[in-house]
């Protein structure tokens, strides 16, 4: 059985600052569907209504992405998504009826709500447009990633950043949603975009060959707390496997207390997670997920390690260099340091090794049983720019 889920903590940031959270999800659960969204607002002081945009997003996306499902139950038209040319045109009208209608909802919202002369003060440089009526939208700007699944097909909308996750029944585990390459560092496409339409992008797997065992949706808040799109893969893997256990709504609880931890330690940005997942597809997958977890978990570590053996090796480097004639007393104490570092560097790579072996066990088995596994790796995202502060 499928079952959907969605949650959204506010950023450590966001708490600190007491400012309210920026993101919004939803999930549903419907006769012959399941749909979840996530929705990020921007950042930008000029984006002062972002919680609101992204709260618009996620409800406009829930709405629309029922009636499409519904619409085609009732027209049978589902077998016009098998052809190519008649899947874009279907799927371009979702898309341009979704920003459509969030920019009407946008546009009545700020016709009850005039701008405060508070939020003026946060216009910017966008204070002129704005006051001549120019890219209000703007003011509302948020990303968005709404999934549908039904019996036959899957299909994903993808505007700005975060990440969509797919894990396949043979445990491997992609994005193959194509990354859009305007969204670099602090900059990303938006709902408020005047090409939001056209920069849109669109998945659609049909389920009939290509099966799933789960989709997540997540906002960028847990790709910015984790080293790797790799490690952030296999967070996911990690949380399907307590999905097994937990079931959806325990599954839920335990997000809401875990993002907050990952937000503190990691992004400081707010956090939301949604999809759907079956239970009994993943099972057989969830000692392999959760030790691809742990494997990644350690590497970390070492990484870690690693960096810390270099951070003490240049000081030791410096001192030496620095203290040619006096510096005996700062030399052995920078050695006994550099010689625990060494010591844990070495235990990680014990643990590491352990884990490894531990995987290899694993994929044994599972091929024996005739379910191959394997990890396609995702490309990474660009990094240029600083983020704007959220």
């Amino acid at each position: 059985m499928i079952q959907s889920f969605s949650v959204t903590v506010r950023g450590e940031s966001h708490v600190r600052r007491e400012t309210p959270c920026e993101d919004a999800s939803a999930h549903y659960d419907g006769p012959g569907m399941h749909i979840a969204v996530v929705s990020d607002g921007h950042g930008d002081p000029s984006c002062f209504r972002s919680s609101e945009g992204a709260r618009l997003a996620a409800e406009v996306a829930m709405e629309q992405m029922k009636c499409f499902a519904e619409g085609l139950q009732q027209e049978r038209e589902a077998y016009q998504l098998d052809a190519p040319r008649s899947r874009k045109l279907i799927i371009d009208r979702l898309i341009a009826s979704i920003i459509t209608t969030w920019r009407d909802q946008v546009a009545q919202h700020l016709a009850l709500n005039p701008i405060t002369e508070e939020e003026w003060a946060s216009a910017g440089s966008f204070e002129a447009q704005y006051r001549r009526g120019e890219e209000l939208a703007h003011i509302y700007g948020a990303t968005l990633i709404a999934m549908l699944m039904t019996q036959d097909f899957f299909l994903a909308l993808h505007q700005g950043d975060g990440r969509c996750i797919c894990i396949r029944p043979n445990g491997r585990i992609d994005q193959p949603v194509p990354w859009d390459e305007q969204c670099v560092g602090n900059v990303c496409t938006s709902l408020c975009s005047d090409d939001a339409a056209q920069g849109c992008r669109s998945l659609y797997i049909d389920l009939r060959r290509e099966p799933l065992s789960a989709a997540f949706a997540c906002t960028d808040g847990v790709e910015d707390s984790l080293s790797s799109l790799e490690h952030t893969n296999a967070f996911i893997g990690a949380l399907a496997g307590d999905f097994v256990q937990l079931g959806a709504e325990g599954f839920m609880d335990n997000l809401r207390e875990v993002l907050p931890e990952m937000s503190r330690q990691g992004s400081q940005d707010d956090i939301s997670i949604a999809g759907f997942a079956c239970a009994e597809t993943l099972k057989p997958l969830q000692p392999m997920l959760l030790l691809r977890s742990d494997l990644m978990k350690y590497q970390a570590e070492r990484d870690r390690a690693q960096a810390r053996i270099s951070s003490m090796q240049r000081k030791k480097a410096y001192l030496e260099n620095r203290c040619l004639t006096a510096w005996g007393e700062a030399a052995d104490n920078c050695r006994t340091e550099l010689d625990a570092f060494m010591a844990e560097y070495q235990e990680v790579e014990q643990r590491l090794a352990h884990y490894a072996a531990k995987v290899q066990e694993t994929q044994a088995v599972l091929t024996r049983h005739g379910v191959p596994v394997r990890m396609r790796r995702s490309h990474r995202r660009p990094r240029l720019q600083q983020k704007h502060e959220e």
